[in-house]
């Protein structure tokens, strides 16, 4: 175990007590952790009497962010933690890293550091996330996203880029990185010979953070042509590979799985156990062409997969001619989506009105399903690439959570989400004839569809004995429900 700096800025010494003291509390060997601290404000005489205790800690005054600020608090510490007020540690947080950073830089001289999103509360999984780049803005400047966290990763994976909030690694990186502006720490590590990776594990997490900004990407011509060849970026065709936009290099886009004796025979107790409810739901989807980037329909397949490894449940895809060869090196089974999927209607399907129209026909879609699986007793539509993370495909699914006597959608942002919506089997012919009258009655009216929450606003007022709302924390995490929290995880 090496010496390590734990480098943090903040208001004041409030703001920054809670995280100090908790990462000394769950440290293995406190003794060998000091903190350095950026403040705006300078500490009171009580402040100063709480400090005391969580020696040795040092902290300077100024507007400088934790980068700037390092080598004016470092004392000779090897390593450096570099993190936010909002982080929270777990027990054993400093030996799990050093474990993990210097199993990943074997071979690679020391030059290797840990940076990516850390977990927050609300995600489904506990796993850090690759800092990936979502693409470019009209400005040309690079937009970032979570890339797919690495739950049950057997490894930690190599990433393109560095965030700001979280990085842990060798001392001397952080040294030649503080004269650095943000803008061109990413491209000043790759041209140093330092390699980001993303830990394969999650000692740390975050109670909140903020969206990276987007940024311009710095240094020559030459240099960005070595990054964008290494990561599948082209920055003067501004455009991502899949790679780069989920930030893992497998082409499955998907890391390498380990998953723990103790977590398979947990989901095997709670498959025992789920026998007990008598439901036989079935999962519906369906990957159509409309106009979107190739990294988009990249990623899409590369959820559609993780839907399709679960073995506890039965799965029916659909797709049309544009994407049939591409669905179908995943799902060898998927059917033709025709006309009898969709809504019905004599409205011309203009370019301009197909996403629309295909948002639409999902329970359509359920209803062809149905007339192929005549003994299921729900029908789940599920967007195609609503898992966006790695799922053990042995994971038990709690059905009753989703599967009752209503039509099930989650809540977020004050609307219904329709990215998940859990329908019982009695109720698919009823929800489709009064989603089409809503929309015939508008197509009369207006020549036009109504947009997908606009019907499903129009059906929660004509009917709201149908539908149960399950407030959700983001668009899409309704399926959650049907998995172990992160809290429940052995």
């Amino acid at each position: 175990m090496q010496r390590i700096l734990l480098m943090m800025a903040g208001q004041n010494w409030a703001e920054c007590e809670r995280a100090v003291a908790e990462a000394r509390a769950m440290a293995r060997q406190p003794e060998l952790l000091s903190a350095g601290l950026v403040l705006r404000e300078e500490p009171s005489r009580r402040s100063v009497q709480l400090m005391m205790p969580l020696r040795p800690l040092r902290f300077m005054l100024g507007r400088e962010n934790a980068w700037q600020a390092l080598p004016s608090l470092w004392q000779g510490e090897a390593l450096t933690l570099l993190c936010t007020p909002e982080t929270c540690f777990a027990r054993g947080w400093d030996r799990k890293l050093q474990t993990m950073l210097k199993a990943c830089d074997r071979s690679r001289e020391g030059h290797v550091v840990f940076s990516g999103y850390l977990p927050r509360p609300e995600d489904p999984v506990q796993a850090v996330a690759p800092v990936a780049l979502q693409g470019f803005d009209r400005a040309g400047r690079m937009v970032f996203h979570r890339g797919v966290p690495l739950a049950d990763a057997a490894s930690p994976e190599r990433a393109p880029f560095l965030h700001r909030d979280f990085c842990f690694g060798p001392t001397a990186f952080f040294l030649e990185m503080a004269g650095e502006h943000e803008d061109e720490r990413i491209l000043a590590a790759f041209a140093k010979n330092w390699e980001i990776w993303v830990p394969n594990a999650a000692p740390l997490s975050v109670e909140r953070d903020w969206p990276l900004m987007p940024l311009e990407m710095p240094g020559g011509v030459r240099t960005q042509a070595r990054f964008g060849g290494v990561f599948g970026i082209d920055f003067e065709a501004r455009t991502v590979s899949p790679r780069a936009y989920t930030g893992i290099s497998d082409t499955t886009l998907t890391p390498e799985m380990r998953v723990p004796l103790r977590r398979k025979l947990q989901e095997a107790i709670r498959q025992t156990d789920a026998g007990r409810w008598r439901l036989d739901p079935v999962f519906v989807t369906a990957c159509l062409t409309w106009p979107r980037r190739e990294v988009e329909e990249a990623a899409e397949i590369g959820a559609l997969q993780r839907l399709l490894n679960l073995r506890h449940a039965r799965t029916l895809c659909f797709t049309d001619t544009g994407r049939q060869r591409q669905v179908r090196r995943v799902c060898p089974e998927a059917d033709t989506f025709t006309r009898r999927c969709a809504l019905p209607t004599r409205l011309p399907l203009t370019p301009e009105r197909l996403q629309n129209y295909f948002a639409l026909s999902k329970f359509f879609t359920l209803l062809n399903a149905r007339e192929k699986q005549l003994a299921a007793s729900h029908f789940v539509w599920v967007d195609p690439g609503i898992l966006t993370w790695p799922v053990y495909g042995g994971a038990a699914l709690d059905w009753q959570n989703i599967c009752g006597s209503r039509i099930v959608m989650g809540e977020w942002g004050g609307q219904a989400d329709t990215s998940c919506i859990a329908v019982p089997q009695e109720m698919v012919m009823p929800v489709c004839r009064e989603v089409y009258s809503i929309c015939e009655a508008q197509a009369a009216e207006r020549g036009t569809f109504p947009s997908e929450e606009q019907v499903a606003q129009q059906l929660l007022i004509q009917h709201p004995d149908w539908f149960e709302l399950l407030p959700m924390p983001r668009r899409g995490d309704l399926i959650t429900l049907l998995m172990l929290t992160p809290k429940e995880v052995w």
